[in-house]
């Protein structure tokens, strides 16, 4: 049975000092926020018992707005937008991002959380996707986090269309479930990022 919100949001650690935010507090779960973007390139090794990651380097922010200019042959183009208005761009949307994003193309990602996740005995955790995420374009998906896992876990981050995504935002759902319970989690990934 998948637990609540306010038993949830006990076993998550918000950014920097404080208190949770109570707006991350969902009925069934806690938002988890975007800390970094980690582009993935060259190859990956999957072997049973053993894997090689592929290559990751961190995504560059970016600040300020953006206008985005529709192209029938390349899709569309995108410029930045000075303050002064004083360039001379092609018609196009202006998307206005207030806090610093990420420009992300079609492709795989690692997203990293803010939140310090530590999942309970004779618990399982998951990271379930905003359906913002989902009706745009966006895939996010996780494994499994088991029982006795503490860290600021990441997940993969599939984008199948240009897309422009803000740092801090929400981007998925932590939840809990009870369940029966082998052993407590004590992997290589444990304490990670923290």
């Amino acid at each position: 049975m998948f637990k609540s919100g306010e038993f949830t949001q006990q076993y998550v650690e918000p950014k920097g000092p404080g208190e949770l935010d109570p707006d991350r507090v969902e009925t069934h779960g806690v938002e988890l926020t975007v800390d970094k973007l980690h582009e993935l390139s060259g190859k990956a090794v999957m072997k049973d018992g053993n894997y090689k990651k592929s290559s990751r380097t961190e995504a560059p922010l970016k600040t300020g707005n953006l206008r985005v200019v529709d192209d029938d042959v390349m899709g569309h183009k995108i410029y930045p937008v000075d303050d002064d208005e004083t360039n001379n761009y092609e018609d196009g949307e202006v998307i206005e991002m207030d806090n610093p994003f990420y420009k992300l193309y079609p492709g795989p990602y690692v997203v990293a959380y803010n939140e310090i996740i530590s999942v309970p005995d004779d618990h399982i955790g998951f990271v379930i996707p905003r359906s913002r995420v989902i009706r745009t374009g966006l895939d996010l998906s996780t494994a499994v986090w088991d029982s006795g896992y503490k860290g600021k876990g990441e997940g993969g981050l599939t984008v199948g269309m240009p897309s422009f995504l803000e740092k801090d935002m929400g981007i998925g759902h932590f939840v809990l479930a009870r369940a029966t319970v082998y052993n407590q989690y004590d992997g290589s990934h444990n304490n990670e990022n923290i």
